[in-house]
Formats: structure tokens, sequence, C-alpha cells
């Protein structure tokens, strides 16, 4: 996760987890100070660690801007998408990256 800005903004990953096959990461930026600020982020996201079953192992990156999706890529060939849900707030799903496993808390 990095932030895209040259004035102090910053970006966190709030929370991250499964539905069903697909990734879901809860996105938050705010400008010094601690204020929600809408600021451009790109985010990578990879299944990578241990064993996993043969066709596992995906991998995504997402570029956002204006709260909007400027580009993306998905290794699954699925969707990715974007969702404004208010000031600096933003919910990312990134479509049969994941295991299956996982349950968002």
């Amino acid at each position: 996760m990095t932030a895209v800005a040259k004035d102090g903004r910053f970006c966190e990953i709030v929370r991250w987890g499964s539905s069903g096959v697909d990734e879901i990461v809860d996105v938050q930026c705010f400008q010094p100070g601690g204020v929600p600020a809408d600021t451009p982020f790109t985010v990578l996201w990879t299944v990578s660690s241990g064993v996993l079953p043969p066709g596992v192992g995906a991998y995504a990156s997402i570029q956002v801007t204006s709260g909007l999706l400027a580009q993306s890529y998905n290794s699954t060939g699925a969707g990715v998408t974007v969702t404004p849900v208010s000031t600096g707030i933003y919910l990312l799903r990134v479509a049969g990256v994941g295991l299956g496993t996982g349950v968002l808390a």
C-alpha cells in the first residue's frame, strides 16, 4: 500500500480478508493531522506463502486516483473494483484471487 501524494497524505489498509474467492481490502487515507482525504494510492496483493494447491497463487495490482480505478491487473483475469465509501475511505474487491477459505471479519 502506497499513497501517491507529495503533500504528506498517507493511506492505511484497515483490514483485508476473503469473501468466497474474492479478496476484500478496506483502505483509509488521510491528510497530515489525521483528517480523512481522498488520496491517490496503489495496492499490490499476492498469495505466495506456504505450499499452495496446483493452479493457486495469484496477484493483483491496483491504482486508484480521484476515488476511481485508474488501472489494475488481476492475474486470474477476473475483475477489480473500487468503491468509494466516504471521503478517504475505499473498498477494493479483487475477484478470484483468494483461496476461498477465509472470511472477512
